[in-house]
């Protein structure tokens, strides 16, 4: 972008008189950002799907025994390929 000198003039006149306003960004909110889906997994039932990590009730709704966060990048094998489930 060029600044053109009448430009340049008239903004310098605005900061002088206190009436230019400075774009204020709103400071971000360190402690919560956004909730990513993360990979929980049961190996009972070896079934697996995403939730979030603050949600709570660490139990696979399908046959109640714990399930295990995997993390995000998780690809969840065939239910039928135990020997990669077992890995």
């Amino acid at each position: 972008m060029i600044k053109t000198p009448e430009k340049a003039r008239r903004k310098t006149i605005r900061r002088a008189n206190g009436t230019l306003q400075l774009p204020i960004q709103p400071l971000a909110d360190v402690s919560s950002g956004p909730d990513y889906l993360i990979a929980h997994a049961c190996f009972t039932c070896r079934k697996s799907w995403k939730m979030t990590a603050c949600e709570k009730g660490n139990v696979c709704p399908h046959c109640g025994k714990a399930v295990f966060e995997m993390g995000r990048s998780f690809k969840a094998p065939r239910k039928s390929d135990t020997e990669q489930w077992q890995k």
